[in-house]
């Protein structure tokens, strides 16, 4: 196929426009803009335009509602994608999927409703006799979901457990059609495999975690209703949980929205629908926190030798490219169609669309990082924490950090005292080295049930901690201090950006934080260290940098 016509409804909406954003350049597509509003499918081939003049784009008012076979036709198009929405609102949910059947073209869909994808099996016999596919759930939920377990679990024997989330920004303008979809669920009983599950009244806590990057999380994620619960089931069977969650920034519209789901559960309240424009006012006037958006899947199951197998795929989104992801499926079908490449006649879900190398174009084209984390325990501490991306580390820092019973290493630092005399009381108090110009240094790291512990010998100054991993997060504890810091590889180093702290387990202010600066790099075949701890208004409390070298090499 060397040419296409795309009929695109929805062309000017959320996730229209960056589909046809996507399509943009590609050889041989020429978009129909088609929509209720005329001026607006106008607008929005202007605006694809600017950004490419030479752009093959036409406008089209089109009634999805109301439209026919012979609309369809009169259009010229090739492939239909609908990309409207919202798709259960639909009162005659298949019209257009039909109509395009009958028009004798090909048909995706953007949906992400449950009952609407899983549905959509219905037309199969239909869509075989006219020759043409349908997808629907062309979409991160269920297709870039499949995906991913796919790569994750070629050649197990079985799958067992699926977890997966997404975490939008909380950044992102959220459009009312979604708000609406996530308030018509909450409460609502899922039909998961484990047992009985409500939409957005339970959940779990994890991080998106890229090795070698700054971790996304801890998240709360709440479940929600997706075609997974289903769809999953068929091409695994012996799957015996299912869960997907939606983790909402900032933290307290997360527990707000889950206490009413809790609410409704218990009959206490009829439904969050009615709810749904407030929650879109509070959700788009709340927008701050970290900018960016993830998506998680994990996945246990059984190899080939019956052994216990768990891997995870993370994705992280900078700022606003997350609405990207749900597009990505329906332009990686385009560029397969031009190419001649077609999915099986017929209707289904689309989860088999895509491959995630077929993705890797656009989320590299969009800053969109992804990576598989493997289950490698027992491996030493800072392998599980920064996965793949130990690997990268320059010799002297593996050797370093390979823990597998004790490491005795010894070197030389230079440490720099508190700034003033309330520094010099805090020091004393957590046992903090004090000011010396050159000092040898001896440390010792052993590895136990949890973690590692670290003694450090600045002369005849003992300084201990504990270290252990949550998940991609560092743990170290000083006494009834815990600091959570994520690992993160840049320019060959380990940097250590601390993310919150806590006193006896219970978490202190962000404003009281300690600013932490660390970093582990290699100079002339050693290990380098450089630590510099402060606290707010009071100043440093200590800096130390220098190198070891471990006693058995």
């Amino acid at each position: 196929m060397t040419a296409l016509n795309i009929l695109l409804v929805g062309g000017s909406g959320m996730f229209g426009r960056r589909l046809a954003e996507l399509l943009l350049g590609e050889p041989g597509v020429h978009l129909i803009l088609a929509g209720r509003s005329l001026d607006r499918a106008e607008a929005a081939c202007r605006r694809l335009r600017q950004k490419l003049p030479d752009t093959a784009c036409t406008a089209l008012a089109f009634d999805r509602d109301s439209a026919s076979a012979a609309d369809i036709t009169a259009a010229g198009a090739g492939l239909l994608i609908d990309a409207s929405g919202p798709f259960q609102d639909y009162t005659d949910p298949y019209r257009l999927a039909r109509a395009a059947i009958a028009a004798g073209i090909d048909y995706i869909d953007l949906a992400d409703a449950r009952t609407f994808v899983t549905g959509i099996d219905a037309l199969d016999g239909a869509a075989k006799a006219a020759g043409v596919f349908v997808r629907s759930g062309a979409s991160t939920c269920p297709a870039i979901t499949v995906a991913a377990l796919a790569d994750m679990t070629a050649g197990w024997r079985a799958v067992h457990h699926v977890r997966a989330g997404i975490a939008p920004s909380p950044r992102i303008r959220m459009g009312h059609s979604v708000i609406r979809a996530i308030a018509a669920q909450a409460g609502r009983s899922l039909p998961a495999p484990q047992g009985q599950c409500h939409a957005l009244a339970g959940g779990w806590s994890d991080s998106v975690a890229i090795p070698g990057g700054a971790p996304l999380g801890p998240l709360s994620f709440a479940r929600v209703d997706v075609p997974e619960y289903e769809t999953l089931l068929q091409r695994w069977p012996g799957l015996q949980s299912v869960d997907f969650g939606v983790a909402t920034r900032p933290a307290f519209a997360q527990f707000g929205l889950v206490l009413a789901a809790r609410l409704v559960k218990a009959r206490l309240l009829p439904g969050l629908e009615w709810l749904a424009v407030p929650m879109r006012i509070v959700a788009n006037l709340f927008r701050f926190g970290d900018h960016r958006g993830g998506m998680l899947v994990t996945v246990q199951g059984e190899g080939a030798n019956g052994a216990v197998l768990a891997a995870s795929w993370h994705l992280i989104a900078p700022g606003d490219n997350g609405p990207y992801l749900p597009a990505i499926v329906a332009a990686a079908t385009v560029r397969a169609l031009l190419s001649g490449q077609r999915p099986r006649n017929g209707a289904r879900d689309g989860g088999d669309l895509v491959t995630l190398a077929d993705c890797a174009p656009w989320l590299q084209r969009f800053g969109i990082a992804t990576a598989i984390r493997a289950e490698i325990r027992p491996a030493t501490l800072y392998r599980r924490v920064l996965g793949t991306a130990y690997d990268r580390l320059p010799a002297p820092l593996q050797v370093m950090h390979q823990v597998d019973d004790v490491v005795m290493a010894t070197g030389e630092a230079a440490v720099d005292g508190p700034a003033n005399i309330v520094g010099h009381a805090i020091a004393w108090l957590f046992r903090l080295p004090g000011k010396r110009a050159s000092v040898p240094l001896r440390v010792a790291i052993t590895r136990n049930e949890t973690g590692e512990r670290w003694e450090r010998h600045f002369g005849d100054h003992v300084m201990e901690s504990h270290m252990q991993d949550d998940g991609p997060w560092l743990i170290e504890r000083f006494g009834p201090l815990r600091f959570r810091m994520a690992l993160t590889v840049k320019n060959a180093r380990i940097h250590m950006p601390l993310s919150s702290w806590t006193v006896f387990h219970i978490p202190m202010p962000r404003f009281l934080v300690p600013r932490i600066k660390a970093h582990e790099h290699a100079d002339d075949g050693r290990f380098n260290f450089h630590v510099d701890i402060a606290l707010p208004i009071i100043g440093r409390l200590v800096r130390y940098r220098g190198w070891l070298i471990r006693d058995d090499m």
